[in-house]
């Protein structure tokens, strides 16, 4: 990293760490910008969209019957942005199957243990927000859940749930030609400290969502862990957009668009530490906001709209209730086996498949597989949405 680059009025200062290498640290928060009407009108844009998609939850007869596919959807977009690649049938298929971690198993396999930390990272987030602040040790508990499994998976131990104890670069295997390199790990902790209190502070000239992207910036600036940056500091975004009661339900996830626009995304982030360009960067997020959300409101839509295609076939047939309960937990998990089906109505094996029968003959499940036992089924159209 070139001190050079750096504007004089950069949002931060450089730190000399030795071999004549520095580092950026960022300012502390509260940043130094205004927001200008083209600004707040993209906000305002953004968050009628949000509002849109408010307004599909009372709806809901369930909200897991979107929660939890599109919390999927984002675990591998999100994991994809840092190189790990699972296809959405490879997620489910893990977690109808989970294994414990092996130095033999194949990248595959790792890669769809790596996306399943991140959903149950989340989670996790999402639970503790009920008697817990967003704080460091929310955000480090967290960080322990996605990397559980990283002494096999990555070769590595990349210290799950702690703060790093040792200086890292960005963009390269080589700091002296590393693109970015955050602040001394002797920095951390009261840099998060500070990110803490701004996140729980109410300034009175940014919108929510502005300060969102400020919050995700100064994260991803202070890279406070080893491994996961990325991951968690998109966790973030949802943990705050739920925290602050902008969405009543985790439905909106911008890692599509971060994925979309990967080389942008890490250009604007870089950008505000280079050049203090809070504009542009905030200018993308809210855009991504604004996408995100438009198009969470039609997967939404489509996804309900399918679940009464399904009822409708099915009650037209007179099928008993328990077809229609197994319908809805095929929008959690589209994946299904026989004895999933009986073990859900607390029913026989032949109950079961007499259930999966009708489901198939009504065109909502197809086979999976070729197995003579323990075939798999699973419903197509459900994944088709969400690709």
């Amino acid at each position: 990293m070139k001190a050079e680059d750096f504007k004089r009025f950069c949002p931060g200062r450089l730190e000399p760490i030795g071999g004549g290498h520095v580092a950026f640290v960022p300012s502390e928060l509260p940043a130094s910008f205004s927001c200008g009407a083209d600004l707040l009108t993209q906000n305002d844009a953004a968050l009628l969209a949000l509002g849109e998609l408010r307004a599909i939850v009372p709806f809901m007869p369930n909200p897991e019957l979107v929660t939890y596919p599109f919390l999927r959807r984002e675990a591998i977009l999100s994991s994809k942005i840092e190189g790990t690649h699972t296809e959405l049938e490879q997620l489910y298929l893990f977690e109808a199957e989970p294994r414990e971690s092996k130095a033999s198993d194949s990248e595959e396999i790792k890669d769809a243990r790596e996306v399943h930390n991140y959903v149950v990272a989340l989670e996790l987030g999402l639970e503790r927000l009920k008697s817990l602040p967003i704080c460091s040790r929310l955000l480090r508990d967290m960080h322990a859940k996605l990397l559980s499994s990283a002494a096999f998976d990555r070769g590595q131990l990349k210290s799950p749930g702690e703060f790093r104890k040792e200086q890292v670069y960005i963009g390269s295997h080589d700091i002296a030609s590393a693109r970015y390199v955050p602040p001394p790990f002797a920095a951390l902790d009261e840099l998060m400290d500070n990110l803490a209190e701004y996140i729980h502070s109410k300034p009175k000239y940014h919108p929510a969502l502005v300060r969102i992207a400020v919050a995700h910036y100064q994260f991803e600036a202070i890279h406070p862990f080893a491994d996961g940056n990325g991951r968690i500091g998109r966790l973030l975004i949802s943990l705050l957009l739920s925290s602050w009661g902008i969405l009543p339900q985790p439905l909106l996830y911008l890692s599509a668009y971060f994925e979309k626009h990967r080389d942008e995304y890490l250009q604007r982030l870089w950008l505000v530490s280079r050049d203090d360009d809070w504009h542009g960067w905030l200018k993308f997020f809210l855009q991504g906001v604004y996408e995100e959300a438009k198009d969470a409101t039609n997967r939404a839509k489509r996804l309900l709209g399918l679940r009464e295609e399904y009822r409708r076939r099915l009650q037209g047939k007179r099928e008993p209730s328990s077809a229609l309960t197994i319908i809805d937990s095929l929008f959690r998990y589209p994946f299904i086996t026989v004895s999933d089906a009986a073990k859900q109505m607390d029913q026989s094996y032949n109950s079961g498949k007499k259930n999966i029968d009708k489901l198939v003959k009504a065109g909502i499940l197809s086979a999976y597989d070729d197995r003579a036992w323990g075939k798999l089924y699973y419903a197509k159209e459900v994944l088709d949405v969400l690709a």
